[in-house]
C-alpha cells in the first residue's frame, strides 16, 4: 500500500483535500454574507487593520450583552 510522507494513503489525502476545500468555500461564503450588505469586499474586511477593528467591535458588543 502506497503511503505519502504524512502517513496517509493517496485516497485519504484526496478526501482530506476535498473536505478542506469545502470548508474554505463555506467560510468564504459566510464572510461574503457579511461584507456584501456593508458594501465592502472580502479582502477589505480581512486586512489586518480592518480585522482588528471588527474583532474589537465584536468584543465590545459581547460585553454590552
Amino acid at each position: 500500500m502506497t503511503r505519502l510522507p504524512n502517513g496517509c494513503t493517496p485516497e485519504q489525502q484526496r478526501e482530506y483535500n476535498r473536505r478542506y476545500r469545502q470548508r474554505q468555500a463555506a467560510y468564504r461564503d459566510w464572510i461574503d454574507s457579511i461584507t456584501t450588505p456593508l458594501g465592502i469586499t472580502r479582502e477589505q474586511l480581512t486586512t489586518s487593520d480592518n480585522a482588528r477593528r471588527v474583532r474589537e467591535a465584536l468584543l465590545d458588543l459581547q460585553h454590552r450583552v
